[in-house]
Formats: C-alpha cells, sequence, structure tokens
C-alpha cells in the first residue's frame, strides 16, 4: 500500500513538471509567432508608405 502511495506521488510530479515545461515551451513558441506576425506588419507598413509616398512625388 505505501508503495502505490509513493509511486503516485512520484508519478503525479513528474506529470507536472512536464506540464510546467509544456507550458514554458508553448508561451516561448507564441511569443516568437507573435514577434514574426509583428515584423511583418512592419515591413507590410514601410512598404505601403513608400508606395504612397512614390505616388505624390
Amino acid at each position: 500500500m505505501l508503495f502505490t502511495i509513493v509511486y503516485g506521488i512520484l508519478i503525479f510530479n513528474a506529470c507536472k513538471q512536464r506540464e510546467q515545461a509544456w507550458s514554458r515551451q508553448a508561451k516561448a513558441v507564441f511569443l516568437e509567432a507573435v514577434g514574426n506576425e509583428l515584423k511583418k506588419l512592419d515591413k507590410m507598413e514601410i512598404y505601403g508608405f513608400h508606395t504612397i509616398t512614390s505616388l505624390f512625388q
């Protein structure tokens, strides 16, 4: 009985650590994706601005 309880606690802790690692990884990937999208938008705005100014010249 004691062995089962200890084993259950170990399994629970291992799963909790995996969940925390997955959460950190998901957060990092999400922030990287958002950063990439913002860079794309910056490039689009710069390109759009140059296109508009070239029309006025």
